[in-house]
């Protein structure tokens, strides 16, 4: 509540400071602001909202010529983003990345990112008149640019993550009261937006490996027991495909973990095109071990799925000087079934799979072993 209030008074502070000049930025604010009530779930991501902003207000008498959102962690041990607009190139969107322990970093705590994350209130400053640029470097570096006027506001949302949204002026009469009142009135919905933008990417992301991008272990155990309790309904088997590269520790001491991103990156490729129906799901567990879920697919297409995953790793013909088993990168690969009914539980067949990739690598490894009956 404190900083609630904190923010509103620094609101009408801004506010008085602003000029009487007419202005039609309030109307060019307000058609965005309806826009995204009624069409928020066609925006998509946070780019095409910094997009749909800077490009509604740009040709407005306040001349923007830099739209910037900056998603801030609260806490040190996660990353930022920074999307950024700029006139010069509107249909493009520049994505800076901030790594994790920024928040620490002796540039951010003197930014002014930093003076509104502390204060929760918005940040104006008249670049033309010198404001602000003793305190702030990077609104030092504006004014030497040609920019004139600069506020910094945050969004509201959660308190885990904070959301600025700055824009700079260049030539125009910049911020009005008229126009900063059409500001304030848009934040909140771009806020929800945002918010909402984000939960999705962080939905995406948690169901996506980054590096192979097929599915990560936890949308497999979602998946596995959506598949497991459907085919339980259906009375229909599920069948379950596990593999991994063999000797890939001897591949990464060979030719190093950079190239053993690449070797999982090619091999869970490869294996996902070996699906044969969009409901069969490839998805990384870890390392280099791999699973694809085959629901109401009986024993026998689970071995060929198997069979073609082997082969197709094979014509990758990804050298591998450090395997034993051959010259070129393999993979052994365990197949289980079952027909998921009464008390069984599903780890059941999570554990034939495990035992099936065992026998698969006893037996030499480079081949496809059934899980028995």
């Amino acid at each position: 509540m404190r900083v609630a209030l904190a923010s509103r008074v620094a609101w009408l502070r801004v506010m008085r400071e602003g000029g009487s000049d007419p202005t039609d930025a309030l109307a060019a604010s307000e058609a965005l602001r309806e826009r995204m009530i009624a069409h928020w779930m066609d925006l998509g991501s946070i780019e095409d909202v910094v997009r749909d902003l800077a490009r509604t207000l740009a040709p407005t008498d306040l001349e923007i010529e830099r739209v910037s959102l900056a998603t801030v962690p609260t806490y040190s041990t996660h990353d930022g983003v920074q999307h950024i607009w700029m006139r010069g190139r509107p249909d493009e969107i520049l994505t800076v990345l901030r790594p994790t322990g920024f928040l620490d970093d002796p540039e951010h705590l003197a930014s002014p990112l930093h003076a509104v994350m502390s204060s929760g209130a918005p940040l104006r400053a008249r670049l033309c008149e010198g404001a602000g640029t003793e305190r702030f470097a990077f609104l030092a570096d504006l004014a030497r640019r040609g920019f004139t006027d600069y506020i910094a506001v945050p969004l509201p949302g959660r308190r885990s993550t904070v959301h600025v949204m700055s824009m700079a002026t260049r030539r125009g009469g910049g911020w009005t009261s008229t126009s900063l009142h059409a500001l304030e009135r848009l934040l909140p919905v771009l806020g929800m937006i945002v918010e909402a933008s984000e939960c999705a990417r962080l939905v995406d992301t948690a169901a996506t490996d980054a590096l192979t991008k097929v599915a990560s272990r936890r949308a497999f155990e979602a998946a596995f027991r959506q598949a497991w309790s459907t085919c339980a309904r259906a009375a229909t088997p599920i069948s379950l495909v596990c593999f991994d590269i063999d000797h890939f520790k001897l591949f990464n001491d060979t030719y190093g973990h950079v190239a053993g991103d690449r070797c999982l990156a090619r091999v869970a490729a490869a294996a996902r095109d070996c699906a044969n129906r969009g409901s069969d799901l490839l998805a990384r567990l870890g390392g280099e071990e791999f699973s694809m879920l085959l629901p109401a697919s009986a024993a026998e297409g689970a071995r060929v799925v198997g069979e073609r995953v082997r082969a197709a790793v094979t014509a990758l013909a990804i050298p591998h000087a450090g395997s034993p088993t051959a010259p070129h990168v393999t993979v052994s690969v365990g197949t289980a079934t079952m027909m998921p009914y009464g008390r069984v539980p599903g780890t059941r067949l999570l554990e034939l799979g495990d035992a099936a990739l065992y026998r698969a690598k006893q037996g030499g490894r480079d081949r496809v072993a059934a899980a028995d009956a």
